[in-house]
């Protein structure tokens, strides 16, 4: 597994060279011949109904078997090798049984108390593992040794398990079944299974929902695995971990490029802020100046040393005073009319349009400036400008029951459709929208779509660019829409923030209420912007979206592999429990 950056031809390249087992299915180079039907599995007695094995633990959950399997068991029973069965989980098990009920504390005595939250990505850290209240006579019944499998028994993790390793004393909590497996199965083995998709679809089928899924003890053991010889659980067992093995370190190679991609995408991004990526109005301007003073037929140095200090390009300042002066004149267009206008069309108010209405024509005011003194320095023809300088921001519309009694019913787009520089449009809702409304609401083409509000710090003020896709189309008051004055600028807005720097100042702002955090159109409208020239934003523009192609193609290109990689740990599993994964032993051939 390979991954670099560097320069090539000019430009910088992305490489990504990645490897994922392509052999994978040894197994199938030693297909058996001979199959044949399952044998019946041996019943159990069980005390009181609440034993699978005779080693009594108190409220363990077992049940006697009803020796039934599923149609698709049964179908798969007669694929099964010669020395294989299929049994249910509890004919197989010592004990099925809950943990105990208690609230976790915080101390260094007693025993460790093993939680569903513990347990996060398959692993936990015994030392982060608090402990509980538990009477020493109830220890036994409860204590995690090595080889139980735990299973959650309720929630988001519903039927996911866990493989107990060496452990300090333990026990666990009541949202968890604990199995402990009899001397015929090799605990591993069965972890193994209750990965695979036969296992899974099984505890699909027998999971309750009321509120949250679950799924209890008497379910667990009815669930169904073939079982092979022990030798051969051994051999499987350990086939499937040197496999699974080499896939794992592919798939965390492809973590790696996944991560390195995400770092390579913030610090372009940075760099195309801070004046790095390419070469600046002014470096272009001095350049040319130094050119042209070598050449003997050129200008005087006093013309050339003129040209740098009295900049012949359209600087980020002198772009911001011709955009607030349209601005201004988009405003004084209206005059007569009693409401301001934007390029010929009526909107309650140039700059922030509040959501409460017009309140008059009143006198235009000019948009605050940006308190540069907190702020970094820009580079040489750069300057500082509030959004609201740049354009105007709207709130949108409140959803309510009187919506869907207004004749005119459109499309809106809500939190769900717009994502960082992506439109997700599969899934348009349709409300009812006034005609007072119509101009405040409606989307045009290059019009900024900032989310308002999220649970998560990283996804607050996430955007993208309304491209016209849906002719009309509102959206709702979630999303903040900002229609710069310059349609060209809207790029460069978009990528500003989303870089590191224009999202520090986004979560800066953001305010968090019970965990929510949330923008506003005033916030909005006074985030800082680094503007410089519009000519040197094409410049920028163009190479950050010639990069981030780049990026794109290797991103799809890695979630690809992690897909297929995701299929192969599947095939690994469904050959190890129909007899194909491994070949026969030598004893057998013979």
């Amino acid at each position: 597994m390979g991954f670099a950056f560097g320069p090539v031809n000019g430009r910088t390249a992305v490489s990504s060279f990645i490897v994922l087992p392509s052999s994978l299915d040894r197994g199938a180079r030693g297909k058996r011949a001979t199959r044949q039907t399952a044998a019946p599995t041996r019943r159990k007695k069980t005390a009181q109904g609440k034993e699978i094995s005779g080693r009594p633990q108190g409220h363990a959950l077992g049940h006697e078997s009803q020796n039934k399997s599923s149609p698709e068991g049964a179908k798969d029973a007669d694929a099964l090798p010669k020395g294989w069965r299929r049994v249910a989980v509890k004919d197989m098990a010592d004990s099925i049984q809950y943990g105990h009920t208690a609230s976790a504390i915080e101390r260094k005595g007693g025993p460790r108390f093993l939680r569903i939250t513990d347990i996060q990505d398959g692993r936990f850290d015994w030392s982060a593992v608090p402990s509980c209240e538990i009477p020493k006579e109830d220890i036994p019944k409860y204590r995690l040794s090595s080889g139980d499998l735990v299973f959650a028994r309720t929630g988001a993790t519903t039927g996911k398990s866990f493989l107990i390793g060496d452990c300090p004393e333990a026990v666990f909590a009541s949202y968890l079944i604990r199995v402990r497996v009899s001397a015929h199965v090799e605990s591993r083995y069965l972890a193994a299974f209750f990965q695979s998709p036969d296992y899974w679809r099984q505890i699909e089928g027998g999971k309750r929902s009321i509120g949250q899924p679950n799924v209890n003890g008497k379910v667990l053991g009815e669930v169904q695995f073939p079982i092979a010889p022990l030798p051969e659980q051994r051999r499987i067992v350990a086939e499937i971990e040197k496999q699974f093995t080499r896939l794992e370190a592919g798939v965390a190679a492809l973590r790696r490029v996944q991560a390195n991609l995400k770092r390579y995408r913030a610090s372009g991004l940075k760099a195309a802020c801070e004046g790095k990526l390419v070469p600046t109005e002014a470096e272009l301007t001095a350049k040319n100046a130094k050119s042209a003073k070598t050449k003997p037929d050129s200008l005087p140095a006093s013309s050339a040393f003129s040209a740098v200090k009295n900049p012949t390009y359209e600087t980020g300042a002198a772009l911001l005073v011709r955009i607030l002066t349209e601005r201004r004149k988009h405003w004084e267009r209206s005059a007569g009319s009693g409401v301001p206008a934007y390029k010929g069309k009526l909107v309650e108010s140039v700059g922030r349009v509040p959501s409460r209405g017009v309140r008059g024509r009143g006198k235009y005011k000019e948009p605050a400036i940006p308190d540069t003194a907190n702020l970094p320095p820009l580079p040489e023809g750069w300057t500082w400008a509030r959004l609201e300088q740049l354009g105007l921001t709207f709130g949108g519309l409140t959803k309510n029951p009187k919506r869907a009694k207004l004749p005119k019913q459109l499309p809106y787009l809500r939190v769900v459709n717009v994502y960082a520089n992506e439109l997700r449009l599969e899934e348009i809702e349709h409300i009812g929208v006034d005609d007072s409304e119509l101009e405040k609401l409606l989307l045009r083409t290059g019009d900024l779509l900032i989310v308002e509000g999220n649970g998560s710090k990283g996804q607050i003020g996430r955007l993208a660019i309304w491209d016209g896709s849906i002719d009309p189309c509102v959206h709702q008051n979630h999303i903040i829409k900002v229609r710069p004055v310059e349609a060209l600028v809207s790029k460069w807005i978009l990528h500003w923030l989303q870089s590191p720097n224009g999202r520090h100042f986004v979560e800066l702002v953001a305010s968090s209420t019970s965990g929510l955090y949330t923008l506003s159109v005033n916030k909005v409208g006074a985030l800082p912007i680094a503007l410089p020239s519009l000519a040197e934003q094409r410049r920028i523009v163009a190479e950050v979206e010639r990069r981030l192609s780049v990026l794109e193609e290797l991103e799809a290109v890695v979630s690809a592999d992690l897909q297929r990689a995701s299929r192969l740990r599947r095939s690994i599993l469904q050959k190890a429990f129909t007899g194909k994964l491994v070949d026969e032993e030598p004893a057998k051939k013979n």
